[in-house]
C-alpha cells in the first residue's frame, strides 16, 4: 500500500487484520470500502446529513436477466452470497466477509452554502461499488430532483427506459473530472454515439460511461479500451442492434485476443476515495469542478432554476413545518406506527426472504388485500397524518402553481415540486423498501427514486378515478384524510395475464393505512359518495429491474371477458359492450383504447369500434379534427 500510508492503520482500527483475519483474504474494494465507510461514520464531514448502510446488493443485472440474492439456496434466478437477503450494514465489523458485490451505498448531501437556492436542499446520492475499488470508480447515480451540468437529463433517460425514472446518472464530465482530482486519467470507457454508429462517428460525450455499466440494446458506441478517447482498429464497436453487456469484459476478451491492451486494475495504492468522491460531489452543487466547466454549469443552473421555481417560492412563502423538508427533521419513530416499525425490524434482522415474509404474514401487521399481491397494514401515527394535512393545505393557500400529478389526477400536488422529496425518501428508506424487498421481490429488492403526489376526491371535483396500472415498478398509497364515504380502491389482475380484467377485491381506505402493490397491478378508484378523501401516493422505480428483461410488458391471451368493475373508459377497446361512459369520457376516449391488445383477446371480444373506424378517429384526433 505505498502511497497511501494511513491505509494499513485505517484497515486495523476497522478490524481487518485482526484475530485470524486477513486483509488478503477478504474483497480488494470490499475491504477498502468498509474501512472508508466506518472512518465516514466515526468523524462524518459537516455536509454529510446521512450515510446510509454500506451493503452487499440484493439484486444484479447480468446481460438482461435479472437475478435476486439467495443467500446460498441455489435457486433459479438467483445467486448465492454470505450475506443475508437484506445484506446488512456491516462497516462497523470489516473483519467480516461483504461477499463478492456489487455494494451499494446511498448518502445525502447537504449543498454548500453559496449552492444557487435551486440547489439548496438535500440531494440523495446513490453509489454502486464494485470489486475493483478504489482503483474503478463507482457508478454513481442522482436521486430526485436535479439538473447539472454533471449528470444525464431526464430526456436521455426517457430514451433508455420511456419515462423518467427519477435518477440521474453521472456522465462522462464528471467521471473525468473525478478521474483528474484523483490523479489520473479515464482507462477505459463506454463511449456514445448517435445514429447507431459503431466507428466513432457522432460522438456523444454527456453520454460516456464507465467501463462496468451495462450498456442498453439499442445504444451505439464503442468500447474505448485504453481511454484515449478515439476507436483504435482493436476497440470493438456496436451499432443499435447489439451490445457488449460491459466494455470491462468486452476490452478483456481484446486484450486476450490481441495482447494489446487490458483493462483489469492492479491491486496497487489506491487512486480514489470516498471522501474525495462526496467532497466533490457537494462541491458540484455550489460550483463547477474545473474552470473549463463554466459555461455549461450555468446553463444547468438556469434550466433547474426554473424547474425548481415552486419549490423555491414556497419556501420564501414560508413552510408550515420546516422540519419536513430535511432528511431527519421528523425522526421516523414520530412518524411510522410503532408495531410496524417493530415488525420491520426484526424481519430484516433474518438470514433468509421466505423467514422474514413468514414473519410479517404472521406479525398481524400485515394484511394480504390479494394474496401474494396487494398488502395492507397501518403506516402513519394519527399526530403525523395531521402534520402532513396542515402542510398540503398550507401550500394550497399559497396559491402557487403546482403541476397535477398526471393525467388522471387533476387535483392532487407532486411532492417534489413543493419540496417535501426528502420526507419521502425518509418514508421509502424505512417502510417502503424493506416491505418490498420482502414481499415483492423482484420489482421492489433495489429500489432508488421515487415519483410522490396526492389525491384528492370529493364532490365537484375528481369524484373517481379509472381503471388502470401505474407507471411504477412498486406502489405505495395510504389514507391521509379520511371524511368520506364510498371510494373504494377495486383491484382487478396483473397487466398481461389472463385475468388482467378480473374483479378480486374492493378495499376500503382507513386513515393512515397503506396498501402495497405492483405498479402494472390494474386498480381504480369508484365514486365518492360523500365527503372528501386525500392519499399520499409513492411510485417507486428500480434502476436494476428497469435494466433487465423483467420488466419488458408481454400480453398472454384473455382467458374470458372482463368483469364490469374492471374496465377501463381509458384503455379499454370494449368498454362499451359492458358499460356507459361517464359524462364526457367518450367524447375524449371512444375508439382510442388499446387492451386488449390485437391478437389477445378472449373468445367472443368485440370492439366499441373495428379497427379500421378506431384507425380514422384517432387520425382525426390527430389533425385536431
Amino acid at each position: 500500500y505505498a502511497g497511501w500510508p494511513d491505509c494499513v492503520p485505517m484497515l486495523h482500527r476497522s478490524g481487518v487484520g485482526q484475530a485470524g483475519t486477513t486483509a488478503s483474504s477478504l474483497s480488494y474494494g470490499w475491504r477498502h470500502l468498509c474501512a472508508e465507510t466506518a472512518a465516514l461514520r466515526a468523524d462524518p464531514p459537516g455536509f454529510l446529513v446521512r450515510l446510509g448502510e454500506v451493503y452487499e446488493a440484493r439484486q444484479v443485472v447480468t446481460g438482461t436477466s435479472l437475478k435476486l440474492r439467495s443467500s446460498g439456496s441455489g435457486k433459479a434466478g438467483s445467486f448465492s452470497s454470505n450475506s443475508s437477503f437484506w445484506g446488512s450494514d456491516a462497516s462497523g465489523n470489516c473483519s467480516s466477509s461483504g461477499g463478492v458485490g456489487p455494494w451499494k451505498l446511498k448518502v445525502d448531501l447537504a449543498a454548500p452554502d453559496k449552492a444557487p437556492k435551486a440547489f439548496d436542499k438535500h440531494h440523495r446520492v446513490i453509489f454502486v461499488f464494485n470489486k475493483d475499488w478504489p482503483v474503478v470508480l463507482p457508478t454513481i447515480r442522482f436521486a430526485g430532483k436535479i439538473r447539472t451540468s454533471y449528470a444525464t437529463s431526464s430526456d436521455e433517460q426517457q430514451e433508455r427506459f420511456s419515462q423518467d425514472l427519477h435518477t440521474a446518472e453521472a456522465n462522462g464530465l464528471l467521471l473525468r473530472r473525478l478521474q483528474e482530482a484523483a490523479g489520473g486519467s479515464v482507462t477505459c470507457m463506454w463511449r456514445q454515439t448517435g445514429e447507431c454508429k459503431s466507428d466513432g462517428s457522432q460522438r456523444e460525450p454527456t453520454k460516456d460511461r464507465l467501463c462496468n455499466f451495462e450498456v442498453p440494446l439499442g445504444a451505439s458506441g464503442f468500447c474505448d479500451c485504453d481511454g484515449d478517447g478515439t476507436k483504435n482498429g482493436a476497440e470493438p464497436g456496436f451499432g443499435c442492434d447489439t451490445t457488449p453487456g460491459t466494455c470491462e469484459v468486452a476490452c478483456r476478451v481484446v486484450s486476450a485476443d490481441k495482447g494489446a491492451m487490458t483493462t483489469k486494475p492492479s491491486e496497487g495504492p489506491p487512486r480514489h476515495s470516498l471522501l474525495r468522491l462526496l467532497e466533490m460531489l457537494h462541491q458540484s452543487f455550489g460550483e463547477p469542478l474545473a474552470t473549463a466547466d463554466q459555461k455549461l454549469w450555468k446553463a444547468a443552473v438556469s434550466t433547474f432554476k426554473k424547474e425548481a421555481k415552486t419549490v423555491t417560492q414556497y419556501k420564501k412563502y414560508g413552510r408550515l413545518h420546516p422540519n419536513l423538508f430535511r432528511i431527519g427533521g421528523f425522526p421516523d419513530d414520530q412518524m411510522i406506527d410503532p408495531q410496524l416499525r417493530a415488525v420491520l425490524r426484526e424481519a430484516v434482522g433474518v438470514p433468509s426472504r421466505e423467514e422474514a415474509r413468514r414473519r410479517l404474514l404472521d406479525s398481524g401487521i400485515i394484511t394480504q388485500v390479494v394474496e401474494d399481491l396487494v398488502f395492507s397494514f397501518r403506516v402513519f401515527t394519527d399526530k403525523f397524518s395531521g402534520l402532513l394535512m396542515e402542510e398540503i393545505h398550507h401550500f394550497y393557500a399559497s396559491k402557487l402553481p403546482a403541476r397535477r400529478p398526471n393525467s388522471m389526477n387533476n387535483y392532487g400536488i407532486i411532492l417534489n415540486d413543493i419540496g417535501l422529496e426528502a420526507l419521502v425518501f425518509t418514508l421509502q428508506d424505512a417502510v417502503v423498501q424493506p416491505l418490498a424487498a420482502i414481499l415483492l421481490p423482484e420489482e421492489g429488492s433495489e429500489l432508488e427514486s421515487h415519483h410522490s403526489f396526492t389525491i384528492r376526491y370529493r364532490g365537484g371535483e375528481d369524484t373517481h378515478l379509472d381503471v388502470h396500472t401505474d407507471d411504477s415498478d412498486i406502489t405505495f398509497n395510504v389514507n391521509i384524510f379520511g371524511d368520506y364515504t364510498g371510494a373504494p380502491l377495486v383491484f382487478c389482475g396483473l397487466n398481461g395475464a389472463p385475468d388482467h380484467r378480473h374483479f378480486k377485491v374492493a378495499y376500503q381506505h382507513k386513515l393512515g393505512y397503506a396498501v402495497l402493490h405492483r405498479g402494472r397491478h390494474r386498480h381504480g378508484a369508484e365514486d365518492i359518495t360523500s365527503g372528501e378523501r386525500m392519499n399520499l401516493v409513492v411510485w417507486s422505480y428500480s434502476h436494476a429491474y428497469r435494466s433487465s428483461s423483467a420488466s419488458q410488458k408481454v400480453h398472454k391471451p384473455e382467458a374470458s371477458a372482463p368483469d364490469v368493475r374492471c374496465v377501463s373508459y381509458t384503455h379499454d377497446r370494449d368498454f362499451g359492450q359492458f358499460r356507459e361512459f361517464p359524462p364526457g369520457k367518450k367524447e375524449r376516449f371512444f375508439g382510442r383504447g388499446w387492451c386488449p391488445p390485437r391478437g389477445k383477446e378472449y373468445a367472443g371480444f368485440v370492439p366499441d369500434v373495428s379497427d379500421s373506424q378506431a384507425h380514422r378517429r384517432q387520425q382525426q384526433q390527430g389533425d385536431g379534427q
